[in-house]
């Protein structure tokens, strides 16, 4: 094994320590938990409702916010918001209604921006996937697209925006918590 498997697997032991959302919801109210952990076990808990897109109409709004802004926030903050066009251009509308329900319109504002620069790419996006094109050349065409311009100042952007929203993600999901134990109803087990 290597240092990044070690890591990913600790990563993962992490994420799964607990079984269900109800459990979970329960070590936070007794306080047992960090911030860090219960955002990590509960996006954990909650990503397999999001692997068929069927579920998502169905699905409580706050869970769907939840997902689709901590999904952005870690991609853009990996790659920018091209990078985020490329992978995960269906969740942009969703997380800027998140950023929205959390109080953070400038961040929402930053989404809905590049999504309509997006909206004149998604054809070249389809057909990189499409080809299977190589991962430099899928760099090269962000390099150049009109995403690239919102990307260039991207650090300070996200910052006075509000972007990194752990804190304001959890008080929301805290405040929405029958939202999420909703999902472990009969109705929308995966």
């Amino acid at each position: 094994m290597n240092d990044f498997t070690d890591l990913w697997q600790a990563h993962l032991e992490k994420a799964s320590a607990f079984q269900t959302i109800r459990e979970l919801f329960e070590a936070d109210e007794a306080a047992n938990l960090s911030d860090e952990q219960f955002d990590l076990c509960l996006s954990h808990l909650v990503s397999p409702y999001f692997e068929e897109a069927v579920n998502v109409e169905r699905l409580p709004r706050p869970v769907v916010h939840y997902y689709a802004s901590r999904r952005m926030e870690l991609d853009v903050g990996n790659g920018g918001f091209a990078q985020a066009a490329y992978n995960m251009y269906e969740w942009f509308p969703a997380a800027s209604d998140g950023y929205e329900a959390m109080g953070l319109p400038e961040a929402a504002a930053l989404i809905r921006e590049a999504n309509e620069l997006a909206a004149s790419e998604r054809g070249a996006v389809g057909w990189l996937k499409r080809r299977g094109a190589r991962i430099s050349a899928v760099f090269d065409f962000f390099r150049k697209s009109s995403l690239a311009e919102l990307d260039a100042d991207l650090a300070s952007r996200l910052d006075s925006a509000g972007w990194w929203a752990q804190e304001p993600r959890l008080k929301y999901v805290r405040q929405n918590r029958d939202a999420f134990r909703s999902l472990e109803s009969s109705s929308n087990v995966i």
